[in-house]
């Protein structure tokens, strides 16, 4: 692996989480429809996901009309054909590896606008939810981490270990509807244990990382996401156990030129880690 590949001078801290519930921020992922918005949400039994901006301030509250399990990450996905931009919540937390099945829940994402005068943050009812319940091939496992390529529609779950993580697939149909059948292994990695994850927009870009490390993998053209992830990856910088509590959260800018970093606790900093060089296919 290569040295990190952001200078740590250049990190920002943006601003402090206000929402007082956001105690426990496990995913974050930038919005496909408004610019520097993130949307980011507890773990655990999360019956609310938060549009948040930079400075830490809350946009909007998009509650949900079910009671998750145990949603550890969230994915973001632009409008792919007739299919609107979408939020992606993974409720696959399983500490002890002993759930049946996991379930992802999918949403379109809401608009939101940012020059409304009213500074009171809106609470918006997700009127339409699609809850996608996958089981693995082998056996029960924990994971936190989702990714949702943006090139072609494929869902994908990583596993936490503390040695290694196994990458697992969902089938889809051409509609990227699931069909049921159990997810299939792609692939193998040796980082651990992941908490999280991101795809940047274009696709060209992958990002896992742990509690204290961060590994960034560039997809050549053509390349599946599994071929990707079989590659030697690069380390990037995180804000991690030395400069906070357990850090969780990660998610690539809008425009790929950077990722965001959360870490779990009352009023945490948003983090903003530029990429040197900055992304490009």
């Amino acid at each position: 692996m290569g040295p990190p590949s952001t200078r740590r001078g250049s990190i920002r801290d943006c601003g402090r989480i206000d929402e007082k519930k956001l105690r426990e921020i496990s995913g974050c992922a930038a919005s496909r429809l408004v610019a520097d918005v993130l949307w980011v949400h507890n773990d655990g039994d999360a019956e609310c996901v938060y549009a948040i901006r930079p400075d830490g301030d809350t946009l909007a509250r998009l509650v949900l009309p079910v009671q998750p399990d145990d949603v550890e990450d969230i994915a973001t996905v632009g409008q792919r054909g007739s299919r609107p931009p979408m939020l992606y919540l993974a409720d696959i937390g399983d500490n002890d590896c002993e759930r049946d099945c996991v379930t992802l829940l999918r949403t379109p994402e809401p608009s939101l606008s940012q020059d409304d005068p009213d500074d009171e943050p809106k609470t918006i009812l997700a009127d339409y939810l699609e809850c996608i319940s996958v089981v693995y091939p082998d056996r029960a496992h924990d994971a936190e981490t989702l990714l949702v390529d943006p090139v072609d529609g494929g869902i994908y779950i990583v596993t936490k270990a503390d040695e290694g993580a196994l990458v697992y697939q969902v089938p889809l149909n051409e509609s990227d509807i699931p069909t049921g059948d159990p997810m299939r292994w792609v692939t193998s990695l040796s980082v651990s244990p992941i908490s999280a994850g991101d795809i940047s927009a274009d696709g060209t870009h992958i990002l896992l990382r742990s509690e204290d490390c961060g590994w960034l993998w560039r997809r050549r053209r053509g390349s599946t996401l599994a071929a990707t992830l079989a590659e030697p990856p690069r380390c990037v910088a995180v804000r991690g156990k030395k400069q906070a509590r357990n850090g969780e959260a990660i998610g690539f800018t809008a425009d790929g030129k950077g990722y965001w970093t959360i870490s779990e606790g009352k009023r945490e900093r948003l983090c903003l880690f530029p990429l040197d060089p900055p992304i490009s296919p």
